[in-house]
Order: structure tokens, then sequence, then C-alpha cells
């Protein structure tokens, strides 16, 4: 119908149901600040893209050891993809393209998880016993 063909333009009757599927989506999930489905409509959308659309990675995060998960209808039925969103980001890995229905997780970095709250705490004692003024 979008290029013109009206062979396809089928006449409804009463009681007809017509199905639109939702447009693709991706997800993205773990160490992003704003973690979530996105729609793709179409699009072509990149690893980095992705973590892009939500919000990028959070300071704990490990970048490095991030997966995607792509379910296929083979027989295994699901490939795991291991991704470096640094590398990626430092041009020096191919930016893979997502397919529908991917998932983006990226883990948590327990180092950086520690040292980020033991940041958090010297900041906590050394601001102890200072008052603000208002």
């Amino acid at each position: 119908m979008i290029k013109g063909d009206l062979s396809q333009n089928l006449p409804l009757l009463h009681g007809d149901v017509v199905n639109i599927p939702l447009s693709g989506r991706i997800y993205v999930g773990g160490q992003v600040r704003t973690p979530g489905g996105f729609p793709i409509k179409g699009k072509k959308i990149t690893v980095s893209q992705a973590v892009a659309l939500a919000g990028g990675l959070t300071e704990k995060a490990a970048g490095s050891d991030t997966k995607i998960f792509r379910y296929q209808e083979t027989d295994n039925g699901k490939e795991i993809i291991s991704v470096d969103v640094y590398a990626i980001q430092k041009g020096k890995v191919e930016d893979l393209q997502m397919k529908e229905n991917d998932i983006v997780f990226v883990p948590t970095s327990t180092t950086k998880a520690v040292l980020i709250e033991f940041r958090d705490t010297i900041r906590g004692v050394a601001g102890f016993g200072f008052g603000y003024t208002f």
C-alpha cells in the first residue's frame, strides 16, 4: 500500500479484526541511567546508540563486560554476545547493529561500586559536624 499497490487494499467487513504489531523494540538494562525498552521503528541502531537512548552508563558500570542477549528462532534459541562499550566509544572495535528484541545488559563493576561507596563514606565523614547556614 505504501508503494501504491492497491491490490493489497482489502475491504473490511463488520467484525473483521485488524492486528497492527508493535514497532520493533530493543531493551537496555543494568547500569544505565534510564533503563527500558526503546522502539526502533525500522531504524538501524547500534550498541552505542542504544546506550545513549538509555541515558548513558552510570559511574558503576562495567561497560567492558556488557552483554547482548539475542533470541532467535533457531536450535538453541539464544545467543549471548560480549561487547566492550568503552572500546566502541574509543573507536577501537566495531559498533554492532542491534536487532529487534535484543537486550543490552550493562553489569555493575564490583571494584567501581566499592570505590564509589568508599568515596561517598569519606565525603560523609568529612562533612560531619559542619553545619549549613541559610
